[in-house]
């Protein structure tokens, strides 16, 4: 008997832009209920940073719970505004669109990421 189960992880690294006041939360990999609190470590590492404007990349997430995920981008954006940033998420187009849905749009700044 085999098994073709895959452990598919949430991996995520923090990077400052060069030149720029930006820093770059960057997640790959599959966003669900087990990867949370990976995804939440990344969050807290990209809210650390100096700088004031700040971006959630997550146009190279493969699978992601939108129901799940949307509260948690609600609670990072509401916690960047309380910390004087302006906090930005890169999504895929479908996620996008359940995002202004959910009024996360109105306190992050969601930009549709190219094909």
């Amino acid at each position: 008997m085999s098994d073709n189960t895959m452990d598919i992880v949430c991996d995520w690294a923090v990077e400052d832009i060069p030149g720029k006041d930006i820093s770059v939360l960057r997640v790959s990999g599959v966003l669900d209920i087990d990867s949370r609190s990976e995804f939440k470590k990344g969050a807290a590492e990209l809210m650390k940073s100096v700088n004031l404007n700040i971006v959630i990349d997550l146009s190279k997430v493969a699978q992601i719970a939108a129901s799940l995920y949307i509260g948690t981008l609600t609670d990072i954006a509401l916690s960047a505004s309380d910390n004087g940033k302006v906090l930005s998420i890169l999504m895929k187009e479908q996620l996008a669109r359940v995002s202004e849905h959910s009024g996360l749009g109105r306190i992050a700044r969601i930009i549709v990421a190219s094909r």
